[in-house]
C-alpha cells in the first residue's frame, strides 16, 4: 500500500482518511466522495445537510392568472384545471400551447361546476 495522504477536517489534521472516518464515524467512502464532490470536507460527519443552510429558499407561490381567472400559484391553477404546471406557465406567459383550448374548456367547466348553476 501507498503512503496515507493527510486530511484536514474543521481545523483538524487527521494523518489518513482511513483515520479521518474513523473519528468521525463516517466511512473512508463519505471522506473520499466528499473531495471529490466539494473538495472539503467541512461538512462529513454532520448531521442532516448543514452545506444546503441558507442557499436553498422555499419557492413563494407566483399568483397566476389566466383567461381572467386569478388562482394564488401556478400549481393550484395546474390542479384546478387538471394541467401540468408547465402548461399552466406556457399560458400565463402568453406562450402558444397546443393545450390553449382544452384548458380554457376546463376553466370554464370548474366555474360552472364552482357556481351551482349546474343542471342535473
Amino acid at each position: 500500500m501507498g503512503a496515507s495522504n493527510p486530511v484536514v477536517v474543521r481545523g483538524v489534521v487527521y494523518s489518513s482518511q482511513k483515520e479521518a472516518a474513523e473519528a468521525l464515524g463516517v466511512g473512508q467512502s463519505a471522506i473520499a466522495q466528499a473531495l471529490i464532490r466539494r473538495g472539503h470536507l467541512d461538512f462529513v460527519g454532520l448531521e442532516g445537510r448543514p452545506y444546503l443552510r441558507g442557499i436553498a429558499k422555499p419557492a413563494r407561490p407566483v399568483g397566476t392568472v389566466i383567461f381572467g381567472h386569478r388562482f394564488e400559484s401556478r400549481s393550484a391553477a395546474a390542479k384546478a384545471l387538471n394541467v401540468s404546471r408547465a402548461t399552466v406557465r406556457r399560458i400565463a406567459n402568453g406562450e402558444h400551447s397546443k393545450m390553449r383550448d382544452e384548458v380554457y374548456a376546463s376553466l370554464l367547466r370548474a366555474k360552472f361546476r364552482d357556481s351551482g348553476d349546474s343542471k342535473k
